[in-house]
């Protein structure tokens, strides 16, 4: 038992940073094409000052990093430059377009964020870190080990603390990381590796909550990339 559950979460490490790496690499190969795109359509500000405001929001993927985007960049909260980002998002691959399209939502309908209480609240319901990829997506970036793994928590309780697809869309709005394929897909693999029981079943149903967040916007059905990939190896 002891080795199945070392392979299981093994596995969902590896999903996880699959899916990560597959998701910033695209990300890299659009962004400057996109960047271009803003720079055409752009309102009265020098380059430097617009790709600056648009990369820091690109970039965000909690309220914090959000915040601190607007706080340095408040242009961002213009209706103009929004309605400018908003003309972009035909640019985005609509695997990632749902998560840009909370961003902008956030900035305009939720700066400055979550509460503290709020915060707390989740960083409690996380404490567990079940999900390996949400540590692993978070990593990087000079990020100190204690506020990368505290900030991993307020993750993972404000997926495991939305019981509903209203209160999901409210927690992917402050942590649009949630709606990347890759995180998900370490969410997944996870579930269905090393959760059993009402867990198992909890976590499921909160992860389709996600799911349909991204059919909304991306008109689709949307399931975790590897599902795809093991349904052909087992078929073999």
């Amino acid at each position: 038992m002891f080795t199945v559950s070392l392979f299981a979460v093994a596995a969902a490490i590896v999903y996880g940073l699959i899916g990560l790496a597959r998701t910033m690499l695209q990300a890299r190969r659009n962004r400057a094409e996109t960047l271009s795109r803003l720079e055409r359509k752009k309102p009265d500000l020098s380059r430097e000052q617009f790709e600056q405001a648009a990369l820091a929001l690109f970039r965000a993927w909690t309220h914090y990093e959000m915040r601190r985007a607007v706080d340095a960049f408040p242009v961002l909260r213009s209706s103009l430059i929004l309605s400018v980002l908003k003309v972009a998002l035909q640019g985005v691959p609509e695997d990632g377009r749902t998560a840009f399209i909370y961003k902008l939502r956030w900035v305009h309908e939720h700066y400055p964020g979550p509460s503290e209480a709020m915060c707390e609240r989740n960083r409690q319901l996380g404490k567990g870190h079940l999900f390996p990829s949400i540590s692993a997506s978070l990593s990087g970036g000079g990020t100190p080990r204690d506020l990368m793994s505290e900030r991993a928590s307020e993750v993972e309780g404000a997926f495991l603390g939305a019981d509903s697809l209203e209160a999901m869309r409210l927690a992917a709005t402050h942590y649009t990381l949630l709606l990347l394929p890759g995180l998900q897909g370490g969410i997944d693999a996870t579930i269905e590796y090393d959760l059993t029981g009402s867990k198992h079943d909890e976590c499921c149903r909160r992860l389709r909550y996600l799911q349909e967040l991204r059919e909304e916007v991306e008109k689709r059905s949307v399931e975790s990339w590897w599902r795809a990939i093991e349904r052909e190896y087992t078929a073999e």
